[in-house]
């Protein structure tokens, strides 16, 4: 039986703002390793524009931590097929799937057509069965639910040759750094991850588009005022809510950073979360709230952070 890791089962602000980070969680402490460990990379968020950087565990840290490589799934077979050859060789395939067929997507699940990443582990194609990671919990899947992402050739006209193009493979291709080191190696990215932090502040670049978005938002459906949050705040929030966790491993495993290095990182998840309830208040009734002594707290807690953690 699958235990979720404990960023999953306790209670966090942010517990939803980052899936792609999530699965990956999931599917290294299901491999047995400790995905603290590479959460490292969370420092370097940067402000995109139009959103926060959507958390991706970086490729060369998989390989450096784990020994895990990814690659690209070429599909010319059905992708039941390919599938279980990879998860019988101990892979885990990350495809999109349909949530019309997902129970544990109650919202949609035989009410509507979207695609859903996935990580399946194990795929029986005489059982009709499969298991698979998504968010932070690991699911089985079967019967008329399994048939319907696996054996129907066209769900939507179109729809099921969009999604079989996007297909990787996560791999255990090298030995993994052992338990001892882990902490110490992880060490190593942090400094590194630091080098690449922004040189302008992430919170000063998301002012600065703020302004000219309030009426845009005050004069919005639901919909796009959640989807904006989510692209922003909840990112940000949660991006440093794992940045928390990290430090806190860090700490336990006699690796501690700066004093208030923590605190500050704590500071940025609980006032993210007050700025984004503000902001979707305010432009829900219609009004234009810049929140600026709220970022104004963000942006000195983000620039604590920062020098703390080059202190040492």
């Amino acid at each position: 039986m699958h235990i979720p890791h404990v960023l999953h089962t306790g209670q966090r602000l942010w517990n939803r703002a980052n899936s792609y980070a999530s699965l990956w969680i999931e599917l290294l402490h299901g491999w047995g390793f400790e995905p603290l460990a590479a959460l490292a990379c969370a420092i370097a968020l940067d402000f995109d524009g139009d959103q926060f950087t959507v958390l991706s565990l970086p490729e060369e840290d998989l390989k450096v931590l784990y020994g895990v490589t990814t690659f690209r799934l070429a599909i010319y077979d059905r992708l039941e097929a390919h599938i279980a050859t990879q998860t019988d060789a101990g892979n885990v395939v990350l495809a999109d799937v349909d949530t019309f067929y997902l129970p544990d997507v109650p919202s949609l699940y035989g009410t509507l057509h979207g695609p859903t990443l996935v990580g399946i582990d194990r795929l029986d194609m005489r059982a009709c069965a499969a298991s698979y990671y998504r968010q932070g919990r690991r699911y089985e899947l079967g019967g008329d639910d399994y048939g319907g992402i696996f054996r129907q050739p066209a769900l939507v006209e179109g729809y099921h040759d969009a999604l079989i193009r996007h297909v990787e493979c996560a791999k255990r291709a090298f030995p993994p750094v052992s338990e001892e080191a882990l902490a110490a190696v992880s060490v190593q990215l942090l400094r590194r991850h630091l080098s690449r932090v922004p040189q302008r502040s992430p919170i000063a670049a998301f002012r600065a588009t703020l302004s000219s978005t309030l009426e845009t938002l005050a004069n919005s459906g639901e919909t796009f005022r959640h989807s904006f949050a989510y692209g922003t705040l909840s990112q940000f929030g949660s991006h440093f809510e794992l940045f928390t966790a990290y430090l806190q491993w860090l700490e336990h495993r006699h690796h501690p950073q700066p004093a208030g290095c923590i605190q500050a990182s704590q500071r940025l998840v609980s006032e993210s979360l007050v700025c984004q309830m503000r902001l979707l208040r305010a432009t829900t009734r219609g009004k234009m709230d810049p929140c600026e002594d709220s970022l104004d707290r963000i942006e000195t807690h983000y620039e604590e952070l920062i020098a703390c953690l080059r202190t040492s």
